[in-house]
Formats: structure tokens, C-alpha cells, sequence
């Protein structure tokens, strides 16, 4: 699923927990893009456990 275009560092991502009060994983990975078009492989995957 894609989440977003972020052209900006650091990416923030503020959407609430599916389930209020339980942490929960995130996964994450990320494509260069030059004249908004993709360019080169994505990058590995980033795993993080967000708590609320």
C-alpha cells in the first residue's frame, strides 16, 4: 500500500494506531524519484514498533 510521496526529511508519520492503546509494527521502505518518475530499486525493508 502506498502511504506517500515525501519529498522531505524526516518523514513523520502521524496516523493514529488501528487499535487505540496498543503498539503496533510499521514497515517501511523507500524509491528515489527524479522528475517524479521512480528511479532505481526500492530500498530494504524498515521495521519499526510504534507505542502509543
Amino acid at each position: 500500500m502506498l502511504l506517500a510521496y515525501d519529498t522531505n526529511s524526516p518523514y513523520l508519520d502521524a496516523r493514529a494506531p488501528l487499535v487505540a492503546g496498543q503498539p503496533e509494527v510499521h514497515r517501511y521502505r523507500a524509491r528515489y524519484r527524479e522528475d517524479d518518475q521512480p528511479f532505481a530499486d526500492w530500498s530494504d525493508i524498515v521495521q519499526v514498533t510504534a507505542r502509543p
